[in-house]
């Protein structure tokens, strides 16, 4: 790229910062799945369809909310909370509105694509090892193709990563995923703070209240997890300890006679 060699040191975010801001995008999806859940769990006559539609929900909350921020800040949310920006690859200036929504698309509909994809083939997998199915022939085919491809497609989807991050790392090139790739730009730090200055108020508490609602969420999420249910179960269901034993002390008073 054109771009490779004017990416400074100081601006080239390392392998661990975009592991980490990686993980925290895939932390927006569950969240919002485990209110969707909450939701239907409280209200399943009114809103009780809002667990069934969750994806579908995930998907419009995380494209609006990554949309907004890459149109106000160049980058996704979690881009933004490290301090990273997206530039262009080839030039290294700001992003357009074509690579705005190919970035957004790359960033909510992909994984929602993947994660239907996998439901899809597990739910095939279990159709087609059960007796007694109710599909049609042509059903039960789509299902037996699906079953053999998609293990090829995750594969193939996952060594494309490792590729990319791998020559990301040995610097030959500057792009950390197929994602970028595909948007055309890189990842660079957001050293300048200049901007804040003029932000509103409200701008300012959102910055600062969607990271700490998603924390919160991600917090509910493990504690009413599955995997943790063992551990609250246990620590409720402890026997009260018995009260300390009472110490009973004896005063004994001295009298000091004050010989003159």
């Amino acid at each position: 790229m054109a771009f490779n060699e004017q990416i400074h040191a100081s601006t080239r975010p390392n392998i661990f910062e975009l592991f980490a801001q990686e993980s925290m995008d895939g932390a927006l999806r569950p969240a919002i799945q485990h209110v969707c859940k909450v939701v239907a769990h409280a209200f399943p006559e009114r809103l009780g369809t809002a667990w069934k539609l969750a994806d579908e929900l995930c998907l419009a909350v995380e494209f609006f909310v990554q949309y907004c921020y890459m149109r106000y800040h160049s980058g996704s949310f979690s881009e933004h909370f490290y301090s990273l920006k997206r530039v262009t690859a080839s030039k290294g200036g700001a992003i357009g509105e074509s690579a705005r929504i190919i970035s957004v698309i790359c960033l909510a509909c992909l994984p929602y694509a993947l994660a239907r994809m996998e439901r899809l083939h597990s739910d095939a997998t279990f159709d087609t090892g059960a007796a007694g199915s109710s599909d049609s022939m042509s059903g039960r085919s789509i299902k037996a193709v699906l079953v053999k491809l998609y293990p090829y497609i995750h594969f193939m989807w996952e060594a494309l990563k490792l590729i990319f991050r791998i020559k990301y790392l040995l610097r030959h090139t500057d792009c950390y995923s197929p994602q970028h790739w595909m948007a055309g730009v890189v990842l660079v730090r957001h050293l300048d703070d200049s901007h804040s200055d003029g932000m509103s108020v409200w701008k300012k508490l959102a910055n600062a209240a969607f990271p700490a609602g998603l924390f919160t969420l991600k917090l509910l999420e493990w504690w009413y997890s599955e995997e943790n249910s063992g551990n609250v179960r246990t620590l409720t269901t402890l026997p009260v300890p018995p009260p300390p034993p009472r110490v009973q002390v004896i005063s004994v008073h001295v009298s000091v006679l004050k010989t003159a």
